[in-house]
């Protein structure tokens, strides 16, 4: 997980899953739902309210690898963390998605 700040926008940047789920999306939800400021909670209960970008680099579902059954992968923490939000807001999130790329 890697946030990104550039100026005064704030935003979050998934280059993939992480290793310990349940941490990485307790801090993005946290993350979303006070605009980035954890430390200050929002008094308006407006739970259709704008949030910080997620930009995300590959939402594959599963993968194949060694293992004979797929593999869950980005897109599967993807669909988590949609989930998780939804639980405190009315909105769906806002994300972008970009192709994977070789370098």
């Amino acid at each position: 997980m890697t946030i990104l700040i550039i100026g005064f926008n704030l935003g979050i940047v998934l280059l993939g899953e992480p290793v310990q789920w349940e941490r990485s999306l307790q801090v993005i939800t946290d993350l979303l739902l006070t605009d980035g400021n954890p430390g200050v909670i929002p008094t308006d209960s407006n739970g259709d309210r704008d949030h910080i970008p997620i930009i995300a680099c590959n939402k594959d579902l599963v993968f194949k690898a060694a293992a004979d059954l797929p593999r869950f992968g980005h897109g599967a923490f993807l669909t988590c963390l949609e989930a998780l939000y939804k639980v405190n807001n009315t909105s769906n999130v806002n994300k972008k998605f970009y192709k994977n790329t070789s370098f």
